[in-house]
């Protein structure tokens, strides 16, 4: 049997069960933002060296008025450790390197507005609100830790990741994020 929408005339076959039958293409938001916006980013980032306990080891702050979208993390270490994810720790980030997320879509000179710091030295935060915990275990083996698309910074709105114990560790992942 063929039902016609009243208003537009479109047509959908429905058949025997009573169910309709289609064919469709599924696209993520990250690749809509990557394809259509030209606005998605990874960030790879490392920190080598011994961290402090509860050291700041990445921050990034969303200066765009579009919220930033966190999509997931890719991140290894060469010690188990638990890692420890922040919103909104307030201040000056200040110290370690200034990593460059790069755009999704390649070819594409588009920056990402956003500020980043790496590496164990990010100093004059406080604060923030614990959103997500992970644990990584040692041997450096890739682990990906997927936040479904579900924490978005606000403007001038900060998520940063900290090691939680003091020892020599080798950290280092890739954000992947839009807007």
């Amino acid at each position: 049997m063929i039902f016609r929408d009243p208003v537009t005339n479109d047509a959908v076959r429905i058949d025997s069960e009573g169910k309709i039958k289609t064919d469709s293409v599924i696209k993520s938001q990250l690749g809509h933002a990557s394809f259509n916006n030209e606005d998605a980013y990874i960030l790879p980032f490392t920190q080598a060296g011994a961290a402090g306990a509860l050291d700041n080891i990445l921050y990034i702050k969303n200066n765009s008025d579009t919220p930033l979208v966190l999509s997931h993390l890719w991140l290894s270490g060469t010690a188990a450790d638990e890692v420890l994810f922040y919103y909104g720790m307030i201040g000056t980030a200040a110290g370690g390197t200034a990593p460059v997320p790069v755009n999704l879509n390649t070819g594409l000179a588009k920056a990402a507005d956003v500020t980043c710091h790496q590496f164990t030295d990010i100093t004059g935060l406080s604060g923030g609100t614990l959103m997500f915990r992970a644990y990584i275990t040692a041997a450096a083996i890739s682990q990906r830790i997927d936040f479904d698309e579900a924490f978005i910074l606000q403007k001038n709105v900060s998520w940063t990741m900290v090691v939680k114990t003091a020892q020599a560790q080798t950290l280092s992942g890739n954000l992947i994020f839009f807007f």
